[in-house]
Parts: structure tokens; C-alpha cells; sequence
């Protein structure tokens, strides 16, 4: 087994300063912020909860502080965002997702940014290509595609603890017999992710 140095250790823990998750949130992007308004994200934080064009009510189902974690979405939708960050040996990294169903589940967007005095930076960050190959036999991803989707439908999972993003095959593949469902996505000190297959 492979130990990771103790310095990287303490380099990559979730920071937990006091209040940053809300200001990070503040700073995002209106198109990467479910085109929320300054005083609706303000409400977000003070209330959990805010009305949207008078009738569409989101809400906070998780604001994870500690952990640096924060999930928005709707109690009648299967739809969700989520934003997580992390501390690395080059600054604060952020990570925003939405996820919409309809009727299968999907990442509309997958973003990364450095905070750094109050602005969010785009950065890229490189994730690993999939195949049909890597969760299916040959035969049963031709079936896959004709019958399910013609694109590999995958949902990455920002998480609440730790740094490591959580990929999943989405959709009714137990027919096609996957030879994995999902994928870890595990942070690498080189600010890189190495997949490991479950």
C-alpha cells in the first residue's frame, strides 16, 4: 500500500474558515449559479430557501461549512447543484456542477475555479476520457447504444467529504450486465484525478 506524505495530507484538507463557502458562493458566475441574482443568493444563506420569478421556490439542502460543501435544488425536481472546494498547494480550488433528469440524469456543466481575494478564476482541470468500453463487454455496449443512449451517460458527483469525485453510469444498465457501475475519482498532488473502478 502507498502512503501519501503527510504534507500533501495537510496541503489537500477541506478548509473550514469561517464563512468562505458564502462568499465563494456570492462570487460564482451568474450562468454557473442557477442565474441567481446577488439578493437571491443572499436569501439562499440567510433563509435556505428563496422564490424565483414569484413562483419557483429553490432551497439549500445542504450548506456543509466544514466541509466546504453546499447542494441547492428543488423539493418537486430531480435536478440539483452542487459546489464543493478544497485547499491545494496552489490556493483555493472550487468545484460547481449542475445535474438535470430528464429523463436521464446528466451534468449540464462541470467547473473549476481558484478564489482568490474574493474572484473565482476558471482553471482547468483534467478528467479522465471514459469509454463504453471501460463499463461494458463489446456486445453489450452495441446493445447499450441502440437501445439506451448513444453517448455514455455518466453523473460526477461532487463530494461532501473528502476530495474525491464520485462518477456514476446513469440509466437501467443492469440488462446489459456493466462490468462496473461507477467510478472514484481520487485527487492527485499533481492536480490531476486518477480513476479507480468499483
Amino acid at each position: 500500500m502507498k502512503l501519501v506524505p503527510v504534507f500533501w495530507m495537510l496541503l489537500l484538507l477541506p478548509v473550514c474558515a469561517n464563512g468562505q463557502l458564502k462568499d465563494i458562493f456570492r462570487a460564482l458566475p451568474d450562468s454557473l449559479c442557477l442565474s441567481l441574482s446577488d439578493s437571491h443568493r443572499q436569501e439562499l444563506i440567510q433563509h435556505k430557501t428563496t422564490l424565483v420569478d414569484g413562483f419557483y421556490r429553490m432551497e439549500v439542502r445542504t450548506l456543509d461549512e466544514n466541509n466546504g460543501y453546499m447542494q441547492i435544488g428543488h423539493q418537486a425536481d430531480a435536478w440539483r447543484w452542487e459546489m464543493c472546494y478544497w485547499k491545494s498547494d496552489k490556493g483555493i480550488l472550487v468545484a460547481v456542477t449542475y445535474i438535470g433528469c430528464g429523463p436521464m440524469c446528466h451534468n449540464e456543466y462541470l467547473q473549476f475555479f481558484f478564489f482568490e481575494k474574493n474572484k473565482v478564476i476558471p482553471t482547468k482541470i483534467n478528467l479522465p476520457n471514459f469509454k463504453l468500453s471501460d463499463f461494458f463487454e463489446p456486445k453489450m455496449a452495441e446493445l447499450y447504444t441502440q437501445k439506451e443512449s448513444k453517448t455514455l451517460m455518466l453523473v460526477y458527483e461532487l463530494p461532501q467529504q473528502g476530495l474525491d469525485i464520485r462518477v456514476r453510469l446513469e440509466g437501467d444498465t443492469e440488462p446489459y450486465k456493466p462490468k462496473h457501475t461507477s467510478v472514484l475519482l481520487v485527487w492527485q498532488p499533481n492536480h490531476t484525478f486518477k480513476a479507480i473502478f468499483k
